[in-house]
């Protein structure tokens, strides 16, 4: 539709097409989720299993339409890149024991991901455009070209906010 829908939040499923592009660690089992047999992103959502990026929701069942929080993101992002971090966090609604502590933090650290007053608002579904900020500042760190441009092909330019522009 030509959107770019910046404050739309993604899915599993969107998320597993966009990882595919990374590197990741091989999982030595196969994916059987009697959830992702007819999706569209049915290849991506096993691949990602396999490089040990996503899991299921159960040991059946992936949840390819639900959406992400920023905590499950950061997670993903982490495991994609193979960062690592500690649990002494630094934010005042991540608890040390919450399960993303390390992840939150080992993501705030690459400067990939980032809160605001203190907060890193975990919880909060990501939007469309902090996904395509936090994709380029990996696809940077992996050790590809910064690139900018692209964003006029979207006829909603108008609603990415201006932090997010120049990675859109």
């Amino acid at each position: 539709n030509g959107k770019f829908n910046p404050n739309a939040s993604i899915t599993r499923a969107e998320f597993a097409a966009i990882a595919a592009r990374f590197d990741g660690n091989a999982n030595t089992s196969a994916a059987s989720f009697s959830d992702i047999a007819n999706h569209w992103a049915k290849d991506d959502i096993e691949e990602m299993y396999r490089r040990g990026i996503v899991s299921g929701v159960t040991d059946t069942t992936f949840e390819p339409d639900r959406q992400i929080t920023r905590a499950e993101f950061a997670a993903l992002i982490v495991r994609a890149l193979g960062l690592s971090g500690n649990s002494d966090t630094q934010w005042n609604d991540v608890s040390s024991d919450a399960w993303y502590a390390s992840v939150v933090n080992a993501i705030s650290a690459s400067g990939m991901m980032v809160g605001f007053d203190g907060y890193f608002r975990p919880d909060d579904l990501i939007t469309r455009e902090e996904m395509a900020v936090i994709i380029a500042k990996a696809y940077v760190l992996k050790g590809g070209a910064e690139k900018a441009g692209g964003i006029e092909k979207f006829v909603d330019v108008n609603d990415i906010s201006a932090w997010a522009r120049g990675y859109v």
